[in-house]
């Protein structure tokens, strides 16, 4: 036997619109506002705010690295203490 499944009210209304979203298929692009539009916009969003994020990450961490590194190893990849120190001074998000 099939165990039947009852849906929330929220669940139901989202499926609501996203079978309606589909039948509007062949209209242009644009020419419906539904909650399925809205919520592809929050995760494209959330999804950029999430690798942006990671970059300002990546980028505070290699500037914390690259203040580690003794002054020998910095002269051989060509920076001295004081670029890396400017460097290292900048803001997460430049």
């Amino acid at each position: 036997m099939h165990k039947q499944h009852s849906l929330s009210s929220n669940q139901a209304f989202l499926v609501a619109s996203i079978a309606n979203h589909s039948n509007h298929a062949d209209k242009p692009k644009g020419s419906r506002f539904t909650l399925f539009n809205v919520w592809t916009i929050t995760q494209q969003g959330l999804k950029q705010l999430l690798t942006q994020t990671a970059r300002w990450q990546a980028k505070q961490q290699q500037r914390q690295q690259l203040m580690q590194l003794s002054d020998r190893l910095l002269d051989d990849i060509g920076i001295s203490r004081a670029q890396a120190e400017k460097e290292a001074a900048k803001p997460f998000w430049r």
